[in-house]
């Protein structure tokens, strides 16, 4: 007697926030280029309007190096210094003859560095849940413009939300040539063309990520134990 198809059971997918995250990935990131694109805009008004603020708080070089420190900006001193004598960080000459920056610059300053990461952050931040990412293919999306960048300080930024959607995504969601790789981890013999019929045929669900079918975690290892239990 033939021994019944796996997965009977028609599993179902509820994750209303990976439909959130998808769909800002599966725009291009638009919106998320535009969120970003205001908060420079607010950094570059800040720029125009430290000059009509004169109530503002003032530090030196030195007390504003330690500032933005303080609050988790970890510049290097000479660059930060190097940005203030090219003008990329707006400052006033006091009538003592020393430089000082406003606070609220510095603030958003921090308002901007605790919404991105550079290259090397994110990058190493989405290693850590997809160990398959290699580094030649993370910035080759970045130049495919299939990851929004920022470029300030003549540096490269990416929002932290799209950092974070894609560790949630990695970190819920296995691809096709991985969810076989955890089937047969479990001793269930299964290849890649006969779950991908299964997927077509709706036994389990999945999400797409650009060309990629990916399969929640959680619904995969229970196919897993009910698939166990029936051996």
């Amino acid at each position: 007697m033939g021994r019944r198809p796996l997965f009977k059971k028609n599993y179902k997918l509820n994750d209303p926030k990976v439909y959130q995250i998808l769909d800002k990935l599966q725009k291009n990131y638009v919106d998320v280029l535009r969120d970003v694109d205001k908060l420079v805009n607010i950094y570059e008004q800040e720029r125009e309007m430290y000059k009509s603020n004169m109530n503002d708080q003032l530090l030196n070089i030195r007390q504003a190096y330690e500032y933005l420190k303080m609050n988790g900006v970890n510049w290097d001193y000479d660059i930060f210094k190097g940005r203030i004598d090219r003008q990329s960080i707006p400052s006033v000459l006091g009538e003592d003859g020393i430089r000082y920056i406003q606070k609220s610059t510095l603030d958003e300053i921090i308002d901007f560095e605790n919404q991105v990461m550079s290259l090397e952050s994110a990058y190493n931040a989405i290693k850590k849940v997809n160990p398959k990412l290699t580094l030649r293919a993370f910035i080759g999306r970045i130049e495919k413009e299939k990851l929004p960048v920022i470029i300030k300080y003549r540096k490269r930024y990416i929002p932290k939300e799209v950092v974070e959607g894609l560790i949630y995504l990695y970190t819920n969601y296995v691809d096709v040539n991985e969810a076989v790789k955890i089937y047969r981890e479990n001793n269930i013999n299964i290849t890649k063309n006969t779950l991908e019929r299964r997927l077509d045929r709706g036994l389990i669900p999945f999400i797409k990520y650009g060309k990629l079918r990916m399969i929640p975690k959680d619904i995969l290892l229970k196919s897993i134990e009910e698939e166990k239990n029936r051996l």
